[in-house]
């Protein structure tokens, strides 16, 4: 169940990462976003990628490698 949480959270930052913030409305949140506009954090599927090894090797779970099958499937049922 634990495992389920964390993938939900990091489902949530990562759209909300990729597709909400160059809209938002508070100026140091988008400067974090502009400096960190380069492949592995302007991509939806890098960006899964990358969180989802990181959390792989922290918390020695495999499941966390497909992050990107999720937050794919969550952003086509979305849009």
């Amino acid at each position: 169940m634990q495992e389920v949480k964390i993938i939900l959270i990091t489902i949530s930052f990562i759209l909300i990462w990729v597709d909400s913030i160059p809209t938002f409305p508070i100026k140091i949140v988008k400067r974090i976003r502009m400096k960190l506009n380069f492949k592995p954090f302007n991509c939806t599927n890098c960006l899964s990628f990358w969180i989802g090894l990181v959390l792989s090797v922290v918390f020695l779970e495999p499941i966390y490698l497909a992050m990107p099958l999720f937050t794919k499937a969550v952003e086509n049922n979305i849009y």
